[in-house]
């Protein structure tokens, strides 16, 4: 019934398999751009199969026509939902049986077949035949969908932490540490920079948060939709939405783990001096004259000193200074020493013992302590 793959077309991976050999079609039930829907049966041969179901729905999204062309999203799209619905299990979500790739060229998601249709088949057949629905089938059909919503919405616990950081990250440490750079004190390339890489921030916010805040990532869009002109000339439905919009993949080329780190590194000293400033009731817009951060590790000296700028302008001091030697008398802690000592016969790890570093003398330092930083700071105000 089905044409084998032609020995001219590339081969998409090994062990392909013949999907003639495990289902039977019965007939075609829907057709798209992206391939085929069919209903189908399991051969009585096919092991993997529940025997006791008798039909399935087979969606095949033809891999040969988006080698060289923009449907290649389709079968991305098509592979992550094959992924989406084999975690969930649910009475009101269509159940997933398997997905797998076909010697003839062609991406094979199975799934459980819905002898009713779908609500939009439903809603067609009450307006070709003038019906209304019940109050009583409307409020059914809307809690079967809000239970299903349900499941989806208790698994945010494992997005909403990293979309926070992301947005935290992008309001109070890149817009606000950019200020100059977007208001063009620096140079006419460097505001450009910074305004696309602004831009591109908050265009790909839009499209992650429009599954959790729809109406507020549909208006961000909207207006950065004006002002790009690539999705303002487009008429195309997918470029009016965001809700149409492919959700961004993550380009590993774009990360810089020597940036990561050096911020990471930065956001750390910068909360020091604010507990120090907090602890000596000072506040942020009053200057101070030096602030000394002193390590054991001169990478993340040098860490620092790449950012310096930014770590005086937000900490409002006059001088950074940074300190490599560093010792404790009295203190020799080797990695290889487990435990370190015993009290009262209870065992003393490295990771158990927290050093506490103050300023023996009464001076204008106030001393604090985090993750192996050490951070004086000169609480003394500038009287100008």
């Amino acid at each position: 019934m089905l044409n084998k793959q032609n020995a001219s077309e590339p081969s998409l991976s090994n062990n392909l398999v013949d999907v003639n050999e495990k289902y039977k079609f019965l007939k075609k039930i829907g057709k798209g751009s992206y391939g085929e829907v069919w209903l189908v049966s399991p051969n009585s041969n096919s092991s993997s199969i529940k025997s006791h179901i008798k039909q399935y729905v087979l969606k095949r999204l033809d891999l040969h026509s988006s080698l060289n062309n923009p449907l290649q999203n389709d079968i991305e799209n098509a592979e992550r939902e094959a992924k989406l619905l084999s975690t969930l299990k649910h009475p009101n979500i269509v159940s997933y049986i398997e997905s797998f790739r076909s010697n003839d060229g062609f991406l094979n998601i199975v799934m459980t077949y819905c002898e009713g249709g779908d609500l939009f088949t439903k809603l067609k057949e009450k307006k070709i035949n003038k019906e209304s629905l019940t109050e009583n089938q409307i409020i059914e059909w809307f809690i079967q969908i809000c239970m299903a919503l349900q499941l989806v919405a208790y698994r945010l616990y494992t997005i909403v932490p990293c979309l926070v950081k992301y947005i935290h990250m992008s309001t109070n440490w890149y817009v606000k540490l950019d200020k100059k750079r977007f208001k063009g004190e620096t140079t006419l390339e460097d505001c450009l920079v910074s305004l696309n890489v602004l831009c591109y921030i908050l265009l790909t916010m839009a499209k992650l948060r429009a599954l959790f805040t729809p109406f507020l990532a549909k208006y961000i869009y909207q207006i950065l939709r004006k002002l790009m002109t690539q999705l303002l000339s487009s008429s195309s439905q997918q470029e009016i939405s965001v809700q149409f919009q492919v959700i961004t993949k993550s380009q590993k080329t774009l990360v810089n783990k020597d940036i990561e780190r050096a911020v990471a590194v930065v956001q750390t000293v910068i909360g020091l001096g604010r507990t120090v400033r907090e602890r000596k009731i000072i506040p942020m817009k009053y200057p101070l004259p030096e602030f000394v951060l002193i390590h054991k590790d001169v990478s993340v000296l040098r860490d620092v000193q790449s950012l310096e700028d930014f770590v005086r302008e937000v900490c409002l001091i006059l001088l950074l200074s940074l300190t490599f030697i560093f010792i404790i008398k009295g203190l020799n802690v080797r990695e290889s020493e487990s435990p370190l000592t015993t009290i009262d016969d209870v065992s003393i790890e490295s990771e158990d013992v927290h050093i506490v570093y103050r300023v023996a003398k009464q001076t204008q330092f106030e001393a604090t302590t985090e993750q192996g930083f050490v951070v004086l700071l000169d609480y003394t105000a500038e009287a100008s």
